[in-house]
């Protein structure tokens, strides 16, 4: 079976995942698989082995092929705000790459502003509580950790500063006030930070 290192949106469920061995189907080297769902479209990001990935998207009902792209890096990360599907990729050197694609109105994805141009390979990709936005969190090498919010078209709109400590796996979530961070660091120690949403300003509070 394939190598899943896998986060998947709240909108993938069972049959969803069956489709996989058929979008797959004789593809070697697959690695960290990552799903989101919207609109009836399903999107999986893949890392083939040559630190590129591979991004599909298809019709959950039938199976029907929309558009199979590409991010010039490994590591990737998919979610859906509304009807579009937002995806990531390090570059392998310092870069977190960011496009977006929405099946009903773009013929193919668009290439946005690159994330961060002092990352370290550590990140997670989620989609917000309310669905209208997405969140990044990611480390560099300084070690800094950032927490960042994007709206619907793919902007920055909310950044938090998270500790100064490299970590080993990074995770986000949001909850109805507040974002939290879970960070494992590579002694196998796990942290949770947990941040207010005050009128959309987050503030840390106490850990």
């Amino acid at each position: 079976f394939y190598n899943l290192d896998t986060r998947l949106s709240l909108a993938v469920n069972v049959r969803t995942l069956t489709a996989l061995s058929g979008v797959l189907s004789g593809a070697v080297g697959i690695t960290r698989i990552d799903c989101a769902a919207a609109g009836g479209i399903v999107g999986i990001a893949y890392e083939d082995g040559t630190n590129s990935s591979t991004v599909h998207f298809f019709r959950a009902s039938d199976g029907a092929a929309v558009l199979r792209t590409f991010l010039n890096g490994g590591r990737p990360r998919i979610c859906a705000v509304g009807t579009t599907f937002f995806f990531t990729a390090f570059d392998g050197v310092n870069t977190l790459l960011l496009a977006k694609y929405d099946p009903t109105t773009d013929a193919d994805k668009t290439d946005l502003s690159n994330i961060t141009t002092s990352s370290n390979g550590i990140y997670d990709l989620v989609t917000s509580l309310s669905g209208v936005s997405f969140w990044v969190a990611f480390n560099t090498a300084a070690p800094t950790t950032s927490i960042r919010r994007y709206n619907s078209a793919g902007a920055l709109s909310t950044t938090i500063n998270g500790p100064a400590v490299l970590y080993d796996y990074l995770s986000v979530r949001e909850t109805t006030t507040r974002v939290h961070l879970v960070s494992v660091l590579a002694a196998g120690t796990c942290q949770l930070r947990s941040y207010t949403l005050q009128t959309g300003i987050p503030a840390p509070i106490a850990q």
